[in-house]
């Protein structure tokens, strides 16, 4: 059996919804009544599509909300790296606030320094 993408499984059933619309007689002949498979097909088609368009739209909206979440970021750390360089700049690179901030980046970087981590789940 050849393995389709999901896209193509939807398309497969409409295809088959008009087909068996289309043929209706034909199959009634043959006997087979098709009527309430059609309707059956149709409702779970539509129903595929509805929540594939409801997918796509969440996944749209994890990729804006993602992009605005690292933007926010990156102006945070930027004004809190300026704001550093800032106090560095005002009170001299050996003094001690300076070499605490300065510090902190190298701190953060190594894992053992950050201490325990907590569970995700907790």
């Amino acid at each position: 059996m050849a393995k389709l993408t999901e896209d193509q499984m939807r398309a497969f059933s409409t295809r088959i919804v008009e087909i068996l619309k289309d043929n209706t007689g034909r199959l009634t002949a043959a006997g087979f009544n098709p009527v309430a498979r059609t309707i059956d097909l149709a409702i779970k088609t539509h129903r595929a599509n509805d929540r594939e368009a409801a997918q796509v739209e969440a996944r749209r909206v994890h990729l804006k909300a993602t992009a605005e979440s690292q933007q926010a970021t990156d102006e945070s750390y930027k004004l809190a790296s300026d704001t550093v360089e800032l106090i560095v700049g005002l009170l001299g690179k050996d003094d001690e606030l300076s070499k605490i901030l300065r510090n902190i980046r190298d701190e953060m970087a190594h894992e053992a320094a950050r201490g325990p981590r907590e569970s995700e789940t907790e």
